[in-house]
């Protein structure tokens, strides 16, 4: 097994479900929603004639809302979307576990930016 097998097997065993196994104590269920996947300031736009926001290339998938923040951590011009999202879509409980969360969904970003853009920062994962 090569480091990036151990270091993820870790992860899911230890890391993963003390972060999002708390969004279901207490009565609290989870409950997914479809997101966009891959939303960032490259994959939406306005409609010049009507105003209206318009988003395109998708990869939709159905996952805990805060899931698409996760993309956006890692990108300095989405970071104000988040306060924006975070106005219509309140943090989950535990909220002060967030940053946590959040810290969490965006493994995946970097993975994927490791695997498909060798150019992004995200190449340090191949390091590992």
């Amino acid at each position: 097994m090569g480091k990036l097998d151990s270091i993820v097997n870790h992860t899911i065993t230890y890391v993963t479900p003390p972060i999002l196994g708390v969004l279901q104590d207490g009565g609290r269920q989870l409950r997914p929603a479809l997101i966009h996947g891959d939303m960032y300031a490259e994959n939406f736009g306005t409609n010049a004639e009507t105003g209206e926001v318009v988003v395109w290339d998708a990869s939709s998938y159905y996952a805990h809302n805060e899931m698409e923040l996760g993309l956006w951590r890692w990108n300095k011009v989405m970071q104000g979307f988040t306060a924006s999202y975070l106005q219509y879509f309140e943090k989950s409980e535990p909220k002060e576990e967030w940053d946590d969360r959040n810290r969490l969904y965006s493994v995946k970003t970097k993975l994927n930016m490791s695997a498909d853009h060798p150019g992004e920062d995200g190449r340090q994962l191949r390091q590992v």
